[in-house]
């Protein structure tokens, strides 16, 4: 997957904002405001990916894992949605212990 300057640059400039020692649930919701109110992206999809691109810099292995599997569920959820064939049952692992609720963080941010 490759990934635009402009989301790159948004990366990096949140990460630098985010305080390692802060909850993960902390650090999605000020990476998400800060993404949101960019200076460089405007499109809210690539406001998102830069926001949790950020969080994933600094997050530890299990962190990284949890983030990484739910995206993948809302990228078949998107997929699905526009039309493609998606397996499901493929996506779903049988083991999802915990989620951040992305989606739910980005809503109360906007």
């Amino acid at each position: 997957m490759s990934i635009s300057n402009s989301i790159k640059i948004a990366i990096m400039e949140i990460e630098g904002q985010l305080d390692k020692t802060a909850s993960i649930e902390d650090r999605l919701k000020k990476a998400m405001k800060l993404a949101k109110n960019h200076w460089l992206i405007v499109d809210e999809d690539e406001q998102f990916k830069s926001a949790v691109g950020a969080v994933l810099l600094k997050a530890s292995e299990e962190e990284r894992q949890i983030i990484n599997q739910e995206m993948r569920i809302l990228g078949a959820l998107s997929a699905a949605q526009a039309g493609i064939p998606v397996n499901i049952e493929a996506v779903l692992p049988d083991d999802v212990k915990k989620s951040y609720g992305l989606v739910k963080l980005w809503k109360e941010t906007k």
